[in-house]
This record gives C-alpha cells, structure tokens and sequence, in this order.
C-alpha cells in the first residue's frame, strides 16, 4: 500500500503549526496528525483538544475549490479556531 506525504498547517491562537505525516489518504492524514498531537503535544495547551475533535467524528476534510490535493478542517477550541489546512506533497 503506497502512503502519500502530507504537509499539515494549522493555525491556532495566534500560532502556525506545521507538520508532515504519510497516509494512505487526506482524512487518514488527519487522524494521524491527531495521533501525533497527542504525542508530542505541540500545540501548548489545545493539541488534546484539537485531537479529540478530530476523534469525536469530524475528521471530514473538505477540498479547497480549484485545487489539486488541498483540504481545509476546522474546529474550535473553546472560543479559539483552529483552522487546518491538509496539503498532499510531492514525494522527495
């Protein structure tokens, strides 16, 4: 099974948070990139938050129009978006 790289930004509370994961597909991504939060925690004080959305069933990116291989998630934490950005990459 061929895993695609995806670059994943969010923004949050001021903050950008970038990463990369290899998934089988975009919503895969997302819930790896939650997995992650979990692990290493880089997002002060929400990256369980935001990962627990993600689990609660609304790991259900949506294409950006007119593009190829770009979704958008969101989420609020408290009073505090979270806005996700999903790029799949060029393999290196």
């Amino acid at each position: 099974m061929k895993l695609d790289l995806y670059t994943i930004a969010c923004e949050y509370d001021g903050g950008n948070y970038v990463s990369q994961i290899r998934a089988i597909d975009h919503k895969n991504a997302l819930i790896e990139w939650a997995a992650l939060l979990r692990s290493e925690q880089p997002i002060e004080g929400a990256s369980s938050q935001i990962a627990q959305e993600v689990d609660d069933g609304w790991a259900d990116p949506a294409p950006i129009t007119g593009l190829i291989g770009v979704w958008c998630w969101s989420a609020t934490i408290g009073h505090t978006p979270a806005l996700v950005k999903l790029i799949r990459s060029a393999q290196p």
